[in-house]
């Protein structure tokens, strides 16, 4: 028993249950047992400890691996040896490439996946696939969360040599040949093309292949889904989707992790004539035809158009259908589909829609809670173009305006635009509108946020970003650790506004909104400032906390760079710290040049990265990686290393780009003796941290519980209680060290077949609702909670359940671990 656990621990419900508690001792994730209230995360954060070591033993003690293909057909001369990541999965797999050499010059490439253990060559090779000098090629390009990968292999058919390429599944054991072929997919010389787009969660892939007529020419596509056993083509075809000539197209847009396919298909119509395009929904094996129709969607001999690809993993999507009036296109209205039917969308009527008819509007964004945002173009008299306004639907309020709107936003003949950047599930959206002068003149743009009920602008504005001719650019960016996403869940966004000096431009500075304020973040003054207030940061990492990452420019006279700083804004303490700030050798002594940026702000705030360090005042430098966190400090990655880096066969880590919450960092580097090329790198921390939820024993009355995600460091663990009996008078849930297994019968206490499945000493105990029966523990990161094993128990009171009146459930025991 952990003595702090043990220390702060009250006397469990379980050991004394009554069926007439304190109505004041009921609280939603909270119970006040004696005179003290006690919170379960609590105690494990004194468990964990407030303090924390400079790198702690874990982080000093990363194993270190080689990885990719290393054989004498990847070896070219002097030892020549490249191998790149390209995916880094977050359970564990690696996904990469490695050059082939011939001759002494470079021959091709071949795909790899380093499974959390070996590295494997993968993709289709030999035969069709290898020229008679050697020659392959096989590219790796889609991973599962389960570790499947999806590719592509080049055929090679002799005397033609190159004849298209052929799509492949490696599902942890194999290389699978995937997608349609032979038929009307393979032309008379050999020539074969498909290609996987999208892999799922539990290994689907979708893809397309190329119909060829004759020898290479290439006449339409069909797209197709691997079941996991079959390929299976999808989307419509034959009579109103095929010409005469066997030409027709369909595509897959959007796949989840439920196995449900969006996409379209084209139209024809006597023979060769377009007659538009259907929207479709594949699902378990039946295609449902989704989109507007009817009038104004149909024209003349049929003719419609509904074009998708939003898809949220509800299956809900959105698009768009052309408005008709014969063979007259009037633009295009958007649409969400419910699941059973499609709904029109969007702004229309007055300053949407010309005297003919003519409208257009899209939809950009779709949100898991089947929120639709996007945009309505503005007209103004007979058809000229007024500028777009942005909006927002949802089922229960219908289409909302939303953006920057009047005053500096609308000319004076009405002109006005706005453009959407991203949304997140909470129905919080960025974007950006434009500043006008006389009728439609530029001055610019300005950022904005929707809160759920108004636009508040945010950036940094007036002073040094605002010109003297009245113009202001603000502009939010997107970011690659949020899949390409503005906005994080948690409504936090940032981005770049433009300085100027004068009419001139003077650079930009960097910002952070989050969700009250825009926050300025980078450094600037000193040697990140020119004589004439020049100053240029980027912000290129965003996490959930608001935490941020960049660099900032050092300059030299007025505006000559020397290098940039990486810097990293600590939301908590709203600081911005320069990441090398006095690391020796960072910075080169003739002339002040430094280099150093971030690469990846892992979920738990390190910033990893890559800086130059310099041996003298004109060396060109030498490429490093590097770790930081505010709490904890610098390091050069290589110090991480047990028993250092030429130990472990290493010369030099000099970048990264992957992390994972197995607390896996892949990078590359040279290794020993090694002077040119590429190789890949792990670092891995010690073994025994592996995270698991375990059920045992049985729980009586149909009470459950059942504990999700994994118990991994810096997450957050769930507690979910089901078969609460709607009679059921309280309900707690408690958290305790030590499990028994097998149970203790209570019988003798009058509860037959239930069992008590853990030491109630020093047990904690935690109240539910009824409304509410969950618990979340936020699990700090610290290596003082790797192996910890949590035993949870739920129980409720009963009243004629059993001579006890109360019931009990199974056991979880969590053992919170890396990975």
């Amino acid at each position: 028993m952990h003595a702090a656990f043990a220390a702060r621990s009250r006397p469990s419900l379980l050991s004394s249950l009554s069926p007439s508690p304190s109505p004041s001792s009921v609280r939603h994730g909270l119970t006040r047992l004696g005179s003290a209230p006690l919170c379960a995360s609590a105690v494990l954060l004194l468990v964990a400890g407030s303090a924390r070591a400079q790198w702690p033993g874990p982080y000093r003690a990363f194993t270190i691996q080689r990885l990719g293909l290393f054989t004498p057909a990847h070896t070219g001369p002097g030892g020549h040896q490249e191998s790149y990541a390209v995916l880094h999965l977050s359970r564990g797999h690696v996904l990469g490439s490695a050059t082939r050499f011939a001759n002494g010059n470079p021959f091709g490439s071949d795909a790899w996946c380093w499974d959390g253990a070996t590295t494997q060559a993968i993709g289709l090779t030999g035969g069709s696939y290898t020229d008679p000098n050697g020659f392959q090629y096989a590219q790796s390009t889609l991973m599962g969360t389960a570790g499947h990968v999806a590719g592509w292999s080049r055929r090679l058919i002799q005397p033609a040599g190159y004849a298209g390429q052929d799509s492949w599944l490696w599902n942890g054991t194999a290389t699978l040949p995937i997608g349609l072929v032979g038929g009307v997919y393979l032309g008379s010389a050999g020539y074969q093309f498909n290609e996987p787009t999208h892999v799922n969660a539990t290994g689907l892939v979708a893809g397309y292949s190329r119909r060829i007529d004759n020898v290479v020419h290439e006449n339409g596509q069909d797209c197709w889904l691997w079941n996991g056993s079959a390929t299976l083509q999808l989307g419509y075809s034959g009579t109103g989707y095929i010409m005469a000539n066997g030409y027709q197209y369909s595509r897959i847009v959007a796949l989840d992790d439920a196995g449900r396919a969006l996409g379209f298909s084209d139209r024809f119509v006597n023979a060769y004539d377009s007659n538009g395009r259907d929207a479709w929904i594949w699902q378990g094996g039946a295609t449902t035809r989704i989109g507007l129709d009817g009038p104004p969607y149909v024209g003349t001999n049929g003719f419609r158009y509904n074009g998708c690809g939003l898809m949220n993993r509800s299956g809900k999507a959105a698009g768009t259908a052309q408005r008709l009036s014969g063979t007259t296109t009037l633009g295009s209205d958007s649409w969400f589909w419910n699941g059973y039917q499609a709904v029109q969308i969007g702004l229309w009527g007055a300053n949407y829609t010309c005297p003919s008819g003519l409208q257009i509007s899209e939809p950009r964004h779709l949100n898991d809670a089947g929120q639709v945002a996007g945009y309505s173009v503005r007209y103004t008299g007979v058809s000229t173009l007024n500028g777009q306004d942005t909006w927002l639907w949802t089922s229960a309020t219908g289409n909302r305006q939303i953006g920057l709107t009047g005053g500096i936003y609308i000319g004076s003949a009405g002109y006005q635009t706005s453009e959407l950047l991203g949304q997140n599930d909470a129905g919080q959206v960025v974007g950006r509108s434009a500043r006008i002068g006389g009728a439609s003149s530029s001055l610019g743009v300005d950022s904005w946020f929707w809160n759920g009920t108004s636009t508040v602008q945010v950036g940094l504005v007036g002073g040094d970003y605002l010109s003297s001719a009245n113009v202001q650019v603000s502009d939010v960016f997107a970011f690659a650790a949020l899949a390409g996403k503005s906005l994080t869940e948690s409504g936090k966004t940032a981005g770049l506004s433009t300085r100027f000096l004068g009419t001139a431009t003077n650079g930009h500075s960097a910002w952070v909104w989050n969700g009250n304020t825009t926050v300025r973040v980078g450094l600037w003054g000193g040697i990140h400032r020119g004589s004439n207030g020049y100053e240029v940061s980027s912000i290129d990492r965003l996490d959930e906390r608001g935490n941020a990452a960049g660099a900032s420019w050092r300059v030299a006279g007025v505006n000559t760079t020397i290098g940039k700083d990486a810097y990293y804004y600590d939301a908590a303490a709203n600081v911005t710290r320069r990441v090398l700030a006095s690391v020796p050798h960072s910075v080169r002594t003739s002339d002040n040049y430094a280099f150093s940026e971030g690469t990846v702000l892992t979920a738990d705030g390190y910033l990893l990265g890559r800086y130059t360090r310099f041996l003298g005042g004109v060396d060109p430098g030498e490429e490093r990686a590097f770790a930081f966190r505010p709490d904890v400090g610098f390091t050069d990655l290589g110090d991480l290393v047990a028993g250092g880096l030429p130990a472990a066969g290493w010369d030099s880590l000099r970048s990264v780009n992957g992390f994972n919450w197995m607390a896996e960092i892949v990078g590359h580097g040279f290794a020993a003796g090694q002077t040119a090329g590429n190789s890949v790198f792990v670092m891995r921390p010690p073994a025994g941290g592996a995270a698991r939820n375990v059920v045992y024993g049985s729980g009586c009355g149909g009470l459950g519980l059942g504990a999700a995600p994994e118990p991994l460091l810096g997450s957050t663990l769930r507690y979910t209680v089901s078969g609460i009996p709607a009679g059921a008078a309280i309900s707690v849930l408690l958290l305790g060290l030590t499990g028994v297994d097998p149970g203790v019968e209570l019988s003798s206490i009058g509860a037959p077949g239930c069992y008590r499945l853990l030491d109630l000493g020093g047990a904690a105990t935690v109240v539910l609702g009824w409304w509410a029966p969950t618990y979340d523990m936020a699990l700090p990161w610290s290596a003082a909670m790797i192996g910890l094993p949590l035993h949870g128990q739920a129980a409720s009171l009963v009243p004629g359940a059993n001579p006890l009146g109360a019931i009990t459930s199974n056991g979880v025991r969590s053992v919170v671990g890396w990975y």
